[in-house]
């Protein structure tokens, strides 16, 4: 997805709505946090909203104008 969704501009202009980290879910404090939001695959990209709390979550390699649907989605639950 690095090179392929997250290069693309549909994506990289809704990622300004958002705060984008990114995680090894392996290394750090990645393993703690994999736990915590009960991710059982890669990728996995999760909306938090301000409190912490899971709004929207996508499992799994998306192309960008899909992926660039679910950033919408999860804009408008926040």
């Amino acid at each position: 997805m690095d090179a392929e969704t997250y290069t693309q501009d549909s994506v990289i202009r809704r990622a300004g709505q958002f705060v984008p980290i990114k995680i090894d879910g392996e290394k750090g404090d990645g393993p703690e946090l994999v736990k915590k939001y009960a991710i059982d695959g890669f990728p996995a990209i999760l909306f938090l909203d301000s409190q912490g709390s899971v709004v929207h979550k996508i499992l799994g390699y998306l192309p960008a104008d899909a992926f660039a649907a679910e950033m919408d989605a999860a804009m408008a639950k926040l």
